[in-house]
């Protein structure tokens, strides 16, 4: 055996030794550390999560078309429509104003609850005071927020 063997066998034996020292210090950060998140995130990438929302519009089949034309002092009325596929049941909000003349008028504010799937046709009166004007009429939800609005002319 020559010489300088022995010094190689020893670094090759620290080598190996500070190799399977990585390994396992390694195995010990992903099994107890990185593991669970690891697997969590496998878990939400494999999952199949439908998404939340909520629709709502105006329903001019449920009437005719919505209300263009409301002169002052006359009763009105339009639907709306909230289909609920928030994936549980919820509790809907809203409020439907009138703006006239830059002043916001409330008409009404209900709120309704509805299962996962389940809708509703909702109907609201209302009336115009301002004569010979545009009006912007809205619908909002509070959660999730969001509105629809139309015009009309008295």
């Amino acid at each position: 055996m020559p010489a300088d063997s022995a010094p190689q066998s020893s670094l090759r034996a620290n080598f190996f030794s500070c190799l399977i020292a990585g390994a396992a210090l390694f195995y010990t950060l992903i099994s107890g550390t990185v593991g669970p998140i690891l697997k969590h995130n496998f878990v939400l990438a494999t999952q199949h999560r439908p998404e939340a929302f909520t629709e709502l519009y105006f329903d001019s089949t449920l009437q005719a078309p919505l209300p263009t034309s409301a002169p002052a002092g006359q009763k009105r009325s339009f639907s709306f429509h909230i289909t609920n596929h928030e994936n549980r049941r919820f509790h809907y909000v809203y409020h439907a104003t009138a703006l006239e003349d830059g002043r916001v008028t409330p008409i009404v504010t209900g709120s309704v609850s509805l299962d996962e799937g389940a809708s509703t046709d909702i109907t609201v009166p209302f009336t115009l005071t301002a004569p010979n004007t545009q009006a912007m009429v809205t619908v909002e939800l509070e959660q999730p927020a969001q509105f629809i609005s139309f015009r009309s002319e008295s």
